[in-house]
């Protein structure tokens, strides 16, 4: 578990224009002392970041309340109000995605109570205790499939999967457009167990970094007539188009799924 230098990491790897509001960030949280760990992650430590990407902070920090949260703004741009949104991942892990001045994003993760969890490429700045790191495909939480829930997860595919004629007829291309997003990632979903055998979570505990590591596993490791499916979701041409293209992912991945869950009732 070697500790980098946090302030090298910052001059090595941010721009210039945001380098004083991310070293502040980072700052505020090496000097809190309920701040037992901090680590970065995503496309700032693979080197796939772009003009466009967020910087993602990570810090195990049990006992964080709102105001820890008010601190931390305050030392990382003093006097301006930063674009905050909030979302809860789990129990303990809290999310903050941040937007500073014009264009500074940070996107902030604590773990308030349970133990961490590191990606095998995680870059760690502090730490109390050894961080034990895990594979990428953790982020996607992997359970054993319930085939209960399975038959639940199935059908309910393609009871919406029914409810696209009705829409189209009543001119509701609005509402389509809604549920195929909706669809798109019970289908992925279903691919995941179709390909792996094991679930991948519930939706709410997905984060863009996890449905990453599901399309590259999707990408990788399914069937060709998977592959070309999942390949075929991507959001371009018509309603219609876009209906037939889930159709066209759902059929291969029903085969898979009765081949590897014969005793699972599916239909």
């Amino acid at each position: 578990n070697e500790v980098l230098d946090w302030r090298s990491w910052v001059e090595a790897n941010c721009d210039a224009g945001e380098r004083p509001v991310i070293a502040r960030a980072l700052g505020a949280l090496m000097t809190n002392d309920k701040v037992a760990a901090v680590w970065l992650s995503g496309s700032r430590v693979t080197g796939e970041a772009d003009e466009h990407s967020d910087t993602d902070v990570r810090a195990h920090a049990p006992g964080w309340s709102e105001a820890d949260l008010l601190a931390w703004l305050g030392a990382t741009d003093p006097g301006r109000r930063p674009r905050v949104r909030f979302s809860k991942l789990g129990p303990s892990l809290l999310n903050y995605e941040c937007v500073f001045g014009s264009e500074v994003a940070i996107d902030l993760l604590v773990f308030n109570a349970d133990s961490p969890v590191l990606s095998f490429d995680s870059v760690v700045l502090k730490n109390r205790e050894p961080l034990p790191r895990h594979p990428t495909l953790q982020l996607v939480r992997e359970t054993p499939v319930n085939p209960a829930e399975l038959r639940n997860q199935a059908d309910g595919v393609i009871i919406d999967q029914m409810k696209f004629s009705k829409l189209l007829a009543r001119g509701e291309r609005l509402a389509a457009g809604f549920l195929i997003d909706a669809q798109r990632f019970a289908a992925l979903r279903l691919a995941y167990v179709a390909t792996r055998g094991l679930d991948c979570g519930a939706r709410q505990a997905h984060t863009l970094a996890s449905l990453r590591v599901v399309r590259q596993v999707l990408a990788t490791e399914a069937t060709a007539e998977i592959r070309a499916g999942v390949l075929g979701l991507a959001p371009e041409g018509t309603v219609e188009g876009n209906i037939a293209a889930l159709a066209a992912l759902i059929e291969p991945v029903f085969v898979e799924l009765r081949r590897r869950f014969p005793t699972a009732g599916l239909i």
